[in-house]
């Protein structure tokens, strides 16, 4: 089905998928993207099937870590800091830094967040692309000073079988991080001005917070408990395949 020139190839009552450009949600307010996480990887499937590319598959031995950046604003500016401070952090898993363009085609954005298993990226348009997280990845969602819209994306992130993990820049301690940014945000996002000035801002993440952030994420039972259930995952897809066979 074609609507102005672009090609919907997924649909559901809340979402629909349109290629090669654009994802668009209704109703945007409610925050309600999907239903169940099997839809968001059933039209991930039908996606790939659309762009004759097979299904990625995460590697079941490792953690693939993307530090995905900005390429204008909400640019984190200590970006190749961060990206060696993570690589020496976890050297027994791969790490990729990553900046999109508008250039990029949406079914390689679809592939990037869709073989990440880690995903450490500011907030911004390109997390609508959780959608096509793998369940039980973990994305830390970065925020600059005096901008904190926390519920949006995160909802899209959790509904698809993830976990989100935000944190305000801005904030003098980890432990304050979230009740700063939310009391930030009501002070400076009262005007559409104020909102446009804040959300332009780059950002310098304190590094060794992101480190602490990460190392819970990736604590040993939790990698062994992401390690299972994605052998539960793949064990599912696979008899599910044999059974319709």
């Amino acid at each position: 089905q074609n609507v102005n020139n672009r090609s919907i190839v997924a649909t559901h009552p809340s979402l629909h998928i349109y290629y090669p450009s654009m994802i668009y949600t209704t109703p945007y307010n409610q925050l309600n993207w999907i239903q169940h996480p099997s839809h968001a990887q059933n039209l991930r499937d039908r996606l790939f099937r659309h762009n004759h590319r097979q299904t990625p598959q995460q590697n079941s031995q490792s953690i693939k870590i993307g530090i995905l950046d900005r390429p204008d604003t909400r640019h984190i500016t200590n970006i190749m800091d961060l990206f060696n401070a993570v690589s020496q952090r976890y050297p027994q898993h791969l790490v990729e830094l990553t900046t999109f363009s508008y250039q990029t085609p949406m079914i390689d954005h679809v592939e990037w967040f869709a073989t990440h298993s880690v995903i450490i990226a500011a907030h911004g348009a390109a997390l609508a692309h959780g959608l096509w997280l793998e369940p039980n990845s973990t994305v830390l969602e970065l925020f600059p000073a005096n901008y904190y819209p926390v519920d949006l994306f995160g909802s899209l992130i959790e509904q698809v079988g993830s976990h989100r993990i935000p944190y305000y820049a801005g904030a003098s301690t980890l432990a304050n991080a979230d009740a700063e940014g939310k009391q930030a945000f009501l002070r400076h996002n009262k005007s559409g001005k104020q909102r446009y000035f804040a959300r332009q801002a780059n950002m310098t993440v304190p590094i060794p917070i992101i480190l602490e952030l990460l190392d819970q994420a990736l604590t040993p039972l939790q990698f062994e408990e992401w390690m299972q259930n994605r052998r539960n995952e793949l064990h599912e897809r696979t008899q599910l395949v044999l059974s319709s066979a």
